[in-house]
């Protein structure tokens, strides 16, 4: 088994600017294939499905230029066709959410299974559920799935769970149907807004951003545009319990509150001693913690990718702390 063997913990100082989010990314990169224009987007973040999400992009025409370290120009003017590399798609689980950009640019996309994932058992289900009742043909062959439609028709859709990626997939699909699609029980996670804002800066026409229920008028054409990526919550929380075990002092630069409330009700809870203002958060040393309950739920709730960190610092609480994720099985 894996290990860290940590020798010792010093107390940290100093300022942390917060990377833009890998959750927000992937679909606003596969968001531009519903222009020909130029759209460029900055705060991205350099990992590793990111990088994969350009190279898919690149590896169907896209064309890519990096403008300074965290800023890309993407043209997809020169794409015409979705042949996917079968190798790239089964390398990430956010391969996934080609499917409703490739529907709505190409009518048909041939998709290899995603993998890349090992939190869980995740079928595809809620997104073919949503893509059908916009008039879209599933076939299972090969190993591949073939997706298919004549013309993607707004619906009313009630998905049968909060999927963040099958609601982004439907909502991709959505923009360029014809006529209005509802989208009832729609994820409303931070990455999920931010692609409903950088669609609707694009020209298309959605309601209810970060609620539960989504109203997608269907325009003809999208143009480009230029947009930052969100902050990475996930980042932010990781980073608050590194200052929070270590007793540290620090600022966290680049943050958006709104996203944070969950989080930081739940270290208020615990003892950690913080101040926030509008864009910046300041943690500081705390001599004892209080043991937690904490169970993740969709967005405004708990997520479910820092219960794990959660875990380590109820090592250090005082008392007995219960963590409940019934989001994902292999969790």
């Amino acid at each position: 088994m894996a290990k860290f063997v940590i020798q010792q913990s010093k107390h940290l100082e100093g300022e942390v600017s917060i990377s833009g989010m890998k959750n927000a990314t992937t679909p606003i990169l596969v968001a531009t294939l519903l222009t020909n224009q130029p759209c460029v987007i900055s705060n991205i973040p350099r990992i590793k499905d990111v990088e994969k999400m350009i190279e898919i992009l690149i590896s169907i025409g896209s064309q890519v230029k990096w403008l300074d370290r965290h800023t890309i120009e993407i043209n997809n003017q020169h794409v015409v066709s979705a042949s996917l590399n079968k190798i790239l798609v089964r390398s990430m689980r956010s391969s996934v959410l080609l499917l409703g950009a490739g529907l709505a640019r190409f009518s048909k996309i041939i998709l290899p299974e995603p993998g890349g994932c090992i939190i869980g058992n995740r079928p595809l289900d809620t997104h073919f559920y949503a893509l059908e009742k916009l008039g879209v043909k599933i076939e299972q062959k090969d190993g591949n799935y073939n997706l298919s439609t004549k013309q993607l028709v707004g619906d009313y859709i009630v998905l049968p769970e909060f999927s963040v990626t099958a609601t982004e997939n439907t909502i991709l699909a959505s923009v360029l149907a014809r006529g209005k699609t509802t989208i009832k029980l729609a994820a409303a996670e931070p990455h999920v807004q931010d692609l409903c804002l950088f669609l609707n800066k694009m020209g298309a026409k959605i309601g209810g951003i970060g609620t539960h229920c989504l109203e997608i008028e269907g325009v003809k054409q999208l143009h480009g545009t230029e947009h930052q990526i969100i902050p990475d919550q996930i980042e932010i929380g990781t980073f608050l319990i590194i200052g929070a075990l270590t007793r540290s002092h620090l600022i966290f630069k680049n943050i958006i509150p709104k996203h944070l409330e969950i989080i930081l009700l739940k270290l208020s809870q615990i003892g950690l001693k913080f101040k926030l203002n509008s864009d910046q958060l300041e943690i500081f040393p705390t001599a004892s913690f209080k043991s937690f309950k904490l169970q993740t739920l969709p967005y405004p709730g708990f997520p479910t990718d820092l219960q794990s960190a959660f875990g380590v610092l109820a090592t250090q609480c005082q008392g007995t702390s219960l963590i409940q994720d019934p989001m994902f099985n292999g969790r």
